[in-house]
């Protein structure tokens, strides 16, 4: 999953974007809460040529013990780096997430907020998952 938000500076959030592939099933909705938080004057600001800025965060889900090094997106670089394992049942509900590595600001956004979410799981497995949540963090360079 890659969420883009575009902002200006001291003013708010004008867009943001969703991208998924794979087992994270999400829709525009996880932008939601990014674009509660804008004040509305993004829009103003971004008219009267303040700053405009680009930050993209990258989930990754992988069932099992990998975590893949990011690749930053053209012109960014990478911010912060977080690393989480989470324990999903037979029905692809999260029964439990702790973060097991981190690099960057902390502190980060820890990982229960995947509690809530449900996964597809590898139709070859049976019983409870371990599986590996990567999310990065890129910013301009």
């Amino acid at each position: 999953m890659r969420l883009t938000l575009s902002f200006v500076e001291e003013g708010g959030i004008l867009s943001c974007r969703v991208e998924t592939t794979g087992a994270m099933k999400a829709d525009q909705k996880a932008c939601d809460f990014y674009l509660m938080m804008s004040d509305g004057l993004a829009k103003l600001r971004a008219d009267a040529d303040y700053r405009q800025h680009q930050f993209v965060m990258e989930t990754h889900f992988h069932p099992d013990a990998t975590s893949p090094k990011p690749k930053a997106p053209a012109g960014m670089r990478l911010f912060a780096r977080q690393v989480s394992r989470l324990t999903i049942d037979e029905t692809g509900t999260p029964l439990q997430c702790r973060v097991v590595e981190s690099e960057g600001p902390t502190p980060m956004m820890g990982c229960d907020d995947f509690l809530g979410r449900k996964f597809e799981k590898p139709s070859i497995r049976t019983g409870a998952i371990e599986a590996t949540l990567t999310r990065n963090f890129f910013r301009p360079e």
